[in-house]
């Protein structure tokens, strides 16, 4: 179907602070794709604090922790 998918490093993996920034972000369509992208389409591990403070600059988020 041509649609990108790449699996994360991990799986299963802990989505909880992605759903965090997600709910944070407002719960709308483009926050939750942003995030799947991430995960789904990137292959990136969300539980990597660099990773998760990129999807919050993504969402819109300052980036309060960068190594």
């Amino acid at each position: 179907m041509g649609v990108p998918f790449k699996m994360p490093p991990t799986h299963p993996f802990n989505p909880l602070s992605a759903m965090r920034l997600v709910i944070a972000a407002g719960v709308d369509r483009r926050a939750v794709q942003t995030a799947f992208d991430f995960v789904f389409r990137d292959g990136r591990d969300v539980s990597d604090p660099v990773v998760l403070a990129d999807l919050a600059q993504a969402l819109g988020f300052q980036t309060w922790m960068r190594r």
